[in-house]
């Protein structure tokens, strides 16, 4: 379950900020891409993995449901979550 409203829930895009017992994990991205309620959230920085045989620029980039109408492609944004569903 995600959800996105530039201040509630599972993604929350309003303040970053965390404590020993907040259970959420932050993320300040750009939304990159919108489709009906899901979103495509990018962070702004690479990493660099060449070191250890991987690419030298990665990008934090992940989907989200549950966006609201008010967010859009081109936004910056900050995202809580409390877990992220793999396939």
């Amino acid at each position: 379950m995600v959800r996105i409203v530039y201040c509630a829930g599972i993604i929350t895009l309003t303040g970053c900020g965390t404590n020993d017992e907040d259970p959420y994990m932050f993320m300040e991205a750009y939304i990159i891409e919108k489709e009906d309620d899901t979103v495509l959230a990018v962070a702004p920085g690479s990493q660099d993995f060449s070191e250890t045989g991987g690419v030298s620029e990665d990008y934090e980039a992940i989907n989200f449901s549950g966006a609201g109408d008010d967010v859009l492609v081109g936004d910056y944004v900050k995202i809580e979550y409390d877990h992220v569903l793999t396939s």
